[in-house]
């Protein structure tokens, strides 16, 4: 853990807390660090309720940091108005100053092909049925659900370790959120970062947005996108190519056609081919069977999502006002980025491992090993190292003869998958503008 939380990280998240007023000094029992660590920890443990993860995780911190220091509250209620005290801008600050750290020990794991992917995805993380968050947060399909929560979040493909996250309600669409992601981008890799979206990511405003901050992306197409070329395009032997896309609405705003090249990925088993369309143009930068392994690796995020909601989170966000929900989803998220960060930082210190997926951990195993750790904490007993212990947590490696076997969860639709965009000629019209916009910009 201290590989991650540093010295330097916990003074940028004081020097944030010193200005937003935080109270400081021998009489206060919660500080940042206390707050932050036992938070984090509730998030690893096996406790019934919140109140038992308190315990533990507080014995835990006490033995481990405070021989000698002052130590924090005993009670779970004064944990919970301490959290309460704490400014988000705080807490925002220490998870940048983390992804900084993240950045730095795995920066070399997380680049591949000369590019650094991050898949972008959202799920819903349903709360209590109080009127508070019911009147805040919304309801995800039917009025008899229960409110939800919105979780965006960029992962690393390579390594499977989150990287940014922003919190949402079900009012708002995700497209609104990955634009405030894109602060979170790395800017000492930024020409080479590649977002890898789904098909509920296309939009005018956002391509419009990623092209102007030159942000790589690759994205899949369904048949609500329209794209236009000069000629005729065979749906049927298409592979590759540049169109225009363009919205109805653009049009009509006078807004400029979009230069892309989109990229058609066959489907090894299945009927349905995937469409995909980025903004990257030269073929030798990013070659279509690159793409297409970039897509597939898209996958990630769905893994991470379950990581969260299965493994670490256990389905649902438990407290029942909206600042405390929202801290409570902030720590679990931050949580889950440093058990992933410890597994692929293990794996690197232990040598490159042969096989599938030898980059990424089992957020299961680690886990696993993180209790291990802390009921040997409280009943000291003859233990190997953690560190080596971490470094065996790889993923399953072995090859599948025969699919999971899998139940429909209730209430999910069918999936059906995207058709298709739709392939349109430029008319004489379009044409004249797509010549005034190049016009404008090469005399801008």
């Amino acid at each position: 853990m201290r590989q991650f939380l540093t010295p330097e990280v916990w003074k940028q998240a004081r020097q944030a807390a010193s200005e937003h007023g935080c109270r400081k000094g021998k009489g206060v029992r919660w500080t940042l660090q206390p707050l932050i660590m036992i938070g984090a920890i509730m998030t690893w443990c096996a406790g019934e309720t919140d109140a038992d993860r308190f315990v533990l995780s507080r014995s835990f911190y006490v033995q481990v940091h405070c021989p000698k220091r002052q130590r924090p509250g005993k009670a779970f209620s004064g944990f919970c108005k301490a959290m309460l005290r704490l400014p988000m801008p705080v807490l925002w600050a220490f998870c940048d100053a983390v992804r900084g750290r993240v950045f730095h020990l795995l920066a070399d794991r997380m680049t591949m092909e000369g590019w650094f992917p991050l898949g972008c995805d959202g799920s819903r993380m349903e709360c209590p049925r109080t009127e508070e968050l019911e009147q805040s947060l919304g309801k995800s399909r039917k009025d008899k659900s229960a409110p939800t929560l919105w979780v965006i979040a960029l992962v690393s493909l390579t390594t499977g370790v989150l990287w940014s996250w922003r919190l949402g309600t079900s009012k708002s669409g995700e497209r609104r959120y990955l634009i405030d992601l894109l602060e979170t981008l790395p800017q000492a890799v930024l020409k080479s970062v590649l977002l890898v979206c789904d098909a509920g990511y296309v939009g005018y405003d956002l391509f419009g947005l990623l092209l102007k901050q030159e942000c790589s992306f690759l994205i899949r197409l369904s048949s609500q996108a329209q794209l236009y070329s000069l000629e005729t395009v065979e749906v049927q032997g298409f592979a590759e190519g540049e169109f225009w896309y363009w919205t109805d609405d653009a049009e009509k705003k006078s807004k400029p056609a979009l230069r892309v090249r989109v990229i058609r990925v066959a489907a090894r088993k299945r009927k349905n081919d995937v469409w995909l369309v980025t903004n990257v143009l030269d073929p030798k930068r990013l070659p279509a069977e690159l793409a297409a392994r970039f897509y597939r690796m898209r996958w990630e995020s769905e893994c991470f999502f379950r990581t969260y909601k299965r493994v670490v989170k256990d389905v649902r966000l438990v407290s029942r006002t909206v600042p405390m929900v929202v801290r409570e989803a902030e720590i679990s998220l931050l949580a889950c980025q440093l058990l992933l960060g410890q597994g692929a930082l293990a794996l690197k210190v232990g040598g490159k491992r042969a096989g599938r997926d030898e980059l990424k951990c089992s957020a299961a195993e680690v886990l696993r090993e993180i209790r291990r750790e802390l009921d040997a904490a409280r009943k000291p007993v003859p233990r190997s190292s953690f560190a080596k212990r971490l470094q065996q947590t790889g993923r399953d490696r072995r090859e599948r003869t025969s699919p999971k076997m899998k139940r429909q969860p209730p209430r999910r639709k069918k999936h059906v998958a995207p058709q298709p965009p739709r392939l349109k000629v430029l008319s004489a019209e379009q044409k004249r503008q797509i010549e005034d916009s190049n016009l404008k910009q090469a005399a801008a």
